[in-house]
Parts: structure tokens; sequence; C-alpha cells
């Protein structure tokens, strides 16, 4: 699951270690659990999913397949080098920065484990769902999109040794670096597993008013939607990371992680007056998280951001305007639509098979809607994939 640093991820690449994991997930959840990550098995053995003898067997077995791995990527590009001598290249791990990259791969896996324990973990074993090999692969993509040029977008110890050991053998780099992806995701993916057992206490559900737990989720979200964003100007890959950010909360909060969400499903739901406050600590939570994440994004990027503003030197800052707001609409309407009760959940005379229909799906209808928004938001320069320098 990593990406060259040779430039920014090109969107194949990203797509391909997503639906690697994906498919793996599915195929090996009933097996093992499908960790395929040092840190995403150290967080199960912290929530004693698994013994710890049987967690450092996991780490021996993911580090070994990792190394083949790699050793069979430099079997296969040393045979293919004199027709493409750039093949050399792929698998050079070389971070941009020692600080920088430990941020990013601390963040991420932060990200990775949080969504596959809150999905694969905590809401499967409660109702089995068929979404969560969909939200942990898409926050591998969403990731990789985001900081493949920073730090290789591994997330995985395993995975960053192993294309470093490839990188070694074609002599293109060096392993000098790969402490740094057995310090920072494990760092990720204790703090995450912390935040999941905090996210899921069923003293929660017993609270009045609004419970911490909603803010924070709000704010969490809204975090890796703008930092995703940020980092990278391509469309699947942040909507991706929305994808992956409802299915990580929606048990606990709305999931909307954007003021107009939030605005639209209160009066969807006729919020009464009385009870707007929650609203505002709602929106507060999210430009909290919106307002750190532009911080990570400019500490990590050294300043090199995604800025999603219209392109006024072509004097169509009217015609984004008025995109945003037909845009923004659809958004609020399908999140309504997938998130909100539609087919009389009340009505006992509904099949119940016909009740929430689309509650599974409510992530990819979410996902899909902002990364089409982007896409088409381009031709307007406010989602232009280009980087600007500030």
């Amino acid at each position: 699951g990593g990406t060259s640093t040779a430039g920014h991820a090109q969107l194949p690449h990203i797509i391909a270690g997503g639906c690697g994991l994906g498919a793996m997930t599915y195929a090996m959840d009933h097996i093992s659990g499908a960790h395929f990550n040092p840190a995403v098995t150290l967080g199960a053995a912290i929530s004693k999913r698994i013994s710890w003898p049987l967690a450092a067997l996991y780490t021996v077995a993911q580090t070994v397949g990792a190394l083949v791995g790699g050793l069979m990527a430099t079997i296969i590009i040393l045979n293919n080098v004199d027709e493409n001598p750039g093949l050399v290249n792929f698998t050079n791990l070389t971070p941009k920065g020692s600080g920088q990259a430990f941020a990013v791969e601390a963040i991420y896996t932060f990200a990775l484990v949080l969504v596959m324990q809150n999905a694969a973990l905590e809401k499967n074993t409660r109702e089995p769902n068929s979404y969560f090999g969909l939200a942990v692969a898409m926050v591998l993509l969403s990731g990789a999109g985001a900081v493949g040029s920073i730090s290789g977008g591994c997330f995985n110890p395993a995975v960053g040794t192993g294309l470093q050991f490839a990188s070694l053998v074609v002599g293109a780099g060096n392993m000098g670096s790969v402490w740094i992806y057995w310090v920072a995701p494990p760092l990720g993916a204790v703090l995450a597993t912390v935040v999941r057992i905090y996210m899921n206490l069923q003293s929660h559900q017993e609270a009045e008013g609004l419970p911490l737990v909603v803010p924070l989720t709000e704010a969490i979200g809204t975090f890796f939607l703008v930092l995703t964003a940020a980092l990278t100007g391509e469309g699947f890959a942040v909507g991706a990371a929305l994808l992956a950010m409802v299915y990580m909360g929606d048990h606990v909060c709305g999931a909307d992680y954007n003021p107009a969400v939030t605005l639209g499903v209160a009066i969807r739901m006729a919020v009464p007056l009385r009870e707007y406050w929650k609203v505002l600590v709602t929106l507060l939570a999210q430009f909290l998280g919106a307002y750190l994440a532009a911080l990570t994004a400019y500490g990590v990027s050294s300043g090199t951001l995604q800025y999603p503003a219209a392109d006024i030197s072509h004097d169509i800052a009217a015609t984004a305007v008025v995109f945003e707001t037909i845009w923004t609409s659809l958004l609020v309407y399908v999140v309504c639509a997938v998130m909100t009760p539609t087919h009389g959940e009340g009505d006992p005379e509904i099949l119940e098979e016909r009740k929430g229909h689309s509650r599974s799906y409510q992530g990819l209808a979410i996902g899909f809607v902002l990364a089409a928004g982007i896409y088409c938001g381009g031709q307007l320069g406010g989602a232009s994939p280009l980087h600007h320098e500030h």
C-alpha cells in the first residue's frame, strides 16, 4: 500500500493500493481478521481482540510477507528495466523529510485503525455489515493520494519495510528511514484505539444533552476531510476520505463534517429552536477540525497546498458561487436521503427490508457526490488539481 515519492501520487497507483487492501480484507477477514498491518494488529491486541503472543506471530508473518513482496517487485523491475528505466524509481521509498513523514504516517494510520476498529470491530460485531472492507480501503486510498509524495503513504510498518528493501536491492534507495514506519504507525494505532474505546462507551448512550463524543467525532471526521483536500486536488481521494469518515462515525454522531449538511439535516428533522445550541456546538467542532487540518497540512507540506478557491483572474467568481450552491444542495439532499428516515421506519406496515434499505451504502453515496463535485468544480478553478505555492 505505498506510492512512489517521485512527484505526487498518481490516481491509478493509489487506486491499486486501495483496491488491493479492500479485496484482501473481504477475502480473509473470516480467517484472520484481515490485519495485514502490524499497527492494526497492535490495536487489536490492546483491544483484547487477539492475544499478545498471536499478535507477535501476526507481526512476523506480515513483515515476512512484505519482504517477499518487495523481493518479487525487485525481480519484476530488474527484468523490465531495460524497456522501462523509470521502473527503478517506482519503489523508491524515500521520505520527503523525517519529521513530515513521521507526522503523516502517524496521522493517517490513526485514521486507518480508527475506521477499521469502528466499522469492522464495533459496528460489524453488533450488526454485520458489508462495507467495512470498503471503508478501510478508502482510508488507504485517500491517505496515499494526500501524503504519498511526503512519506510514501504506507501507514504500515511491514509495507514500509518491504518497499525500502526493494529500493535497496535495485539500488534506488536505502533502509535508513525504515524506523519511521516502525514508530509512527504504531503510535497512531495506539491513539486510535484509545479514541475508539472512548467513542463507544455505553455511558454516551445514557448521557443527557449533547455527549462530548459527538463534537469530538465531528471534529475528527472534518479534520481528515480537510487535510486530504488541502494536500491533494484529486477528487476521488477526497471523496474516499469522506466515505471512510462517514462509516467511522455515523453510529456515534450525524457524520456531517460540513456546516451546510448539519444545518440541512436539522431543518429536515425539524429540530426545535431550543435544541439549536447542539447544532452550534457541532458547527464549532467542525470548524475547529478544519482549522487544525489546515495548520497540519501547511506544516507537513512546507506550504505547498491545494486551495479550493475560484480563479478570480478568469472572472468566474459568480459562476463558482452558483456552482457551490447547486452542488452543496445536492450533497445535503443525498445526505438527507440516505441518513435520515425516508421509508416509514416508524410504520409497522412497511416491510422490514424496505426500512433504511440504502443505509449500507450511505458513505458510498455521500463520498461519490463530493468526488463528482470536485471534478466538476475543477472546471471553475475551485478544485483544480494544480498545487499553488504560498
